[in-house]
Formats: C-alpha cells, sequence, structure tokens
C-alpha cells in the first residue's frame, strides 16, 4: 500500500513538471502573439496612411483630369475661331481677285485698285498662315492632351485597383489582429486552467501526505498489536501445553 502511495507521488511530481513546461511555453507563446499583434497593428496603421495618401493623390489626379478636360474643351473653340479666320481669309483673297479683275476693266480708273488688291491678298496669306501655324500647334496639344488624359485616365484605373487592394489588406489585417486577441484570451484562460490544476495537484498531494502519514502510523500500530497477539497466542500456547501437562499427570495419579 506504502509502495503505491509513493508511486503516485512520483507521477505527480512528473505531472508538476509537465505542467511547469506547458506554462513557460504558454508564456512564450503569449509573448510572441503580443509581438505579432503589435506589429500587426503597427503595419494597419501604415496601410491607412497609405490609404489615406492614395486618396490625395486620387483627388489630385482627378483635378488634373478636369483641367485637361478644360484645356481641351478650349482648344476646340480655338479652333473652331481659326476655322472662321481661315474661311474669312479665303472669301478675302477672292475679294482681291475680283478687285484686280475689276480694276483691269476699269482701266485707266481702276489703276491703284490693283496695288490695294495685292496689299489686301497678302495679308489675307498671311492671317490664312499664321492660323493654320496656331492650327498645327493646338492640333499637336491636342494629341499630347489626348495621350496624358490616357495616361492619367489609366493611373487612375490602377489607383482605384490599388486601394482596393489596400483596403482588402486593411481588412485582413483587422481580421488577423482579432484572431490574435482571441489567441491571446485563449492563452491566458488555458493558463488559469493549468494553474487551477496545478493547485488542485498541491491539494491532492497534501492530501496523499496526510494519508500516506496516516497509513504509516497505522501501519505501525498494526504492527505492534500483531507483535502482542504474537505474544499472546505464545502464552495461549504455553498455557495450553501447561494444561496438557496437568491433564496427563492427573491421569496417572488416577491410574495409579
Amino acid at each position: 500500500m506504502a509502495g503505491k502511495a509513493e508511486g503516485s507521488q512520483d507521477y505527480i511530481r512528473e505531472i508538476e513538471t509537465h505542467i511547469d513546461k506547458t506554462l513557460e511555453h504558454s508564456d512564450i507563446i503569449t509573448k510572441l502573439t503580443e509581438s505579432m499583434s503589435e506589429i500587426t497593428e503597427k503595419n494597419q496603421n501604415n496601410i491607412e496612411c497609405i490609404v489615406e495618401n492614395v486618396n490625395k493623390i486620387n483627388t489630385s489626379n482627378q483635378q488634373t483630369i478636369e483641367e485637361f478636360e478644360y484645356i481641351r474643351q478650349n482648344n476646340e473653340l480655338i479652333n473652331e475661331a481659326l476655322q472662321v479666320i481661315n474661311s474669312v481669309s479665303e472669301q478675302t483673297n477672292l475679294l482681291a481677285l475680283n478687285a484686280s479683275i475689276e480694276a483691269a476693266r476699269a482701266g485707266e480708273a481702276g489703276k491703284g485698285f490693283p496695288v490695294v488688291a495685292m496689299e489686301i491678298r497678302k495679308l489675307a496669306d498671311q492671317s490664312n498662315a499664321s492660323a493654320q501655324n496656331i492650327t498645327d500647334i493646338l492640333n499637336k496639344m491636342g494629341e499630347g492632351t489626348n495621350q496624358s488624359l490616357k495616361a492619367i485616365n489609366l493611373t487612375q484605373t490602377n489607383i482605384f485597383d490599388t486601394l482596393e487592394l489596400l483596403e482588402n489588406t486593411e481588412k485582413d489585417f483587422s481580421q488577423m489582429y482579432n484572431c490574435q486577441n482571441s489567441v491571446i484570451n485563449e492563452i491566458i484562460q488555458s493558463e488559469k486552467l493549468i494553474k487551477k490544476l496545478e493547485d488542485d495537484i498541491q491539494a491532492i498531494k497534501s492530501v496523499m501526505g496526510q494519508t500516506l502519514s496516516e497509513f504509516e502510523a497505522t501501519s505501525s500500530e498494526i504492527s505492534d498489536i500483531s507483535n502482542v497477539l504474537e505474544e499472546l497466542n505464545k502464552s495461549f500456547q504455553a498455557i495450553s501445553d501447561f494444561a496438557e501437562d496437568v491433564q496427563t499427570s492427573s491421569n496417572r495419579l488416577i491410574e495409579k
């Protein structure tokens, strides 16, 4: 019985050792998880800042698109005005040509008209050339504006995609942060349960120690009683032997 009690105490000590190691590992896991939570929270804050900056870029990009659109519309208005100038130049050339023809018909009376018509034609040609140059410049500007608009629109599309990815990443980090907090809470609860188990084992050890002491005391008492009984048995045997001797002696006396 004593051997079994001592074996139980050894088993409990082994359990205590495992519990201590489990608590050590649990403490390490808790610290690592807390560090991961801090890193996750920091990254989440960084992503929020990135999202805010990308939103600012997107707003600025949208304003740039509106400004380019305004320039494009003004280019169209200028082109329309240049078309009017070209039309006026062509009509002026026709008028100058007609004036030259009429001057030729008028003879000496229209002698000065060809000179005036020639000057008018030169002015019309110059206006037409200037208008054409401006048109070419505006066309090139228009092409550049259209290319810039395409690039800006592509950039805006990329910004929208980036924003979506960042928002999803932010949600993932938020979920990860919540999961890590849940893990920490579960570890804390596990530690409480393990410590409660450790307290229960200490209580069991105390009870077993008392039981073992009581058992040892009882064993000692039983041993003493056994010794007394053995002595009594010897005494009873001696009395029995003495009684037999007396009986034998009595029988002999009767026979005589």
